[in-house]
């Protein structure tokens, strides 16, 4: 990479976590063009050249969460001996990233409330959920082969999943010293991989 070009990302870098600092405290539509030049400190000639508006850069954000996260579920994949030790470190990836960066899971929630007004984000968010719900399901149906969980309607229990992880977001990004999502997490896991689901319907 030529010193031009690794210049010419890290500027690029420097804007998008500007950005996403501002769309965290801020929200996205209380966030205006000039608040991100002020908190990347470059010129506002700058931040055009690289992004022609806000909703760009927005949308650069959630590619890079995407791209990001794909990457990390393919680690977290050869992280555990079992699909119930994996179901838990995806766990423990997830919301430590949250407590640690918070701005990155206010972000998020720009995200899911964006999603409501914007077709084209609304479009981003649904193949990001479907990725996701694939790889919980990849991982469900092998924990249910492998007998670490009880037999059942593999989709249903996906979908069980990631209602707890949203859920708990949701609940942490109201009031972080309601719950404790890591600790949350694993109990759940381990209360579903013990017991299966209510019903323990089979696939």
């Amino acid at each position: 990479m030529s010193p031009k070009h690794e210049s010419s990302e890290k500027r690029r870098q420097q804007i998008l976590e500007a950005a996403m600092s501002c769309f965290g405290k801020k929200g996205y539509y209380n966030t205006s063009m000039q608040d991100i030049v002020a908190a990347s400190g470059l010129s506002k000639g700058a931040i055009y050249w690289y992004f022609k508006s806000k909703k760009e850069i927005f949308l650069e954000l959630m590619d890079i969460w995407e791209i990001d996260f794909s990457h990390r579920m393919k680690d977290i994949l050869a992280s555990g001996p079992s699909a119930v030790e994996i179901l838990k470190n995806l766990g423990r990836m997830i919301f430590r990233e949250a407590k640690d960066r918070p701005e990155f899971i206010h972000t998020l929630a720009e995200f899911w409330s964006h999603s409501v007004h914007d077709a084209e984000v609304a479009a981003r968010m649904r193949a990001y959920y479907a990725d996701w719900m694939v790889f919980f399901e990849q991982l469900v149906q092998d924990g249910i082969a492998r007998g670490e969980i009880p037999p059942q309607d593999s989709k249903a229990l996906t979908v069980l999943f990631g209602s707890i992880v949203e859920g708990t977001f949701v609940l942490y990004i109201v009031n972080p010293d309601l719950v404790d999502p890591e600790r949350n997490w694993l109990l759940a896991v381990d209360l579903i991989a013990r017991k299966g689901t209510a019903t323990g319907d089979k696939q």
